[in-house]
């Protein structure tokens, strides 16, 4: 008997004190006999998904002692995960696509001051920095659209855990 513990099972104790159960069991006389009483301490354990690492995550869903409402919702919260770090990826990858095209045009602009307009280098220089323009205004326009679609998973991530209860 303790704070927390329960018995199990159908049979009811005959007294109950502070400390002990009191069963009554009918034995014969000169007989040796074993009576066994079940206790569970059942503890429960919060966890908050949003600053939690996904290791920490993946421990819940490997072990036995989360439900299977528990690791469905850890599943999904991975899921939830997975995306948001996989737009952040795409973003990283086309903001260096982005910086390397315009310090390419620093070098551009120095070239094109420095060489004879007349000459080949400079319509090279030239020709190049237009289509750098446009993929610049193609980079810039993918990065916003990157920037709203990680917007909006991290919001149905946000909205999923608000309304997130499992036991």
């Amino acid at each position: 008997v303790g704070t927390g513990w329960k018995l199990v099972g159908a049979e009811k104790p005959h007294e109950r004190s502070r400390d002990v159960y009191r069963f009554e069991w009918k034995l014969a006389a000169g007989k040796a006999g074993r009576h066994e009483v079940v206790e569970e301490f059942v503890r429960g354990q919060r966890l908050g998904l949003f600053g939690t690492d996904d290791r920490v995550v993946r421990l819940f869903l490997a072990s036995n002692v989360a439900s299977p409402r528990v690791k469905e919702a850890l599943r999904t919260v991975l899921g939830h995960r997975s995306r948001i770090a996989g737009t952040r990826r795409d973003l990283a990858g086309l903001e260096r696509q982005l910086k390397a095209i315009v310090d390419d045009q620093a070098r551009l602009r120095a070239n094109l001051n420095k060489v004879p307009q007349a000459s080949a280098a400079y319509k090279r220089y030239l020709e190049k920095f237009d289509k750098q323009e446009t993929q610049i205004e193609k980079l810039q326009l993918q990065i916003g659209e990157k920037q709203e679609a990680e917007k909006g998973q991290e919001k149905e991530y946000e909205d999923y855990l608000a309304g997130l209860t499992a036991e």
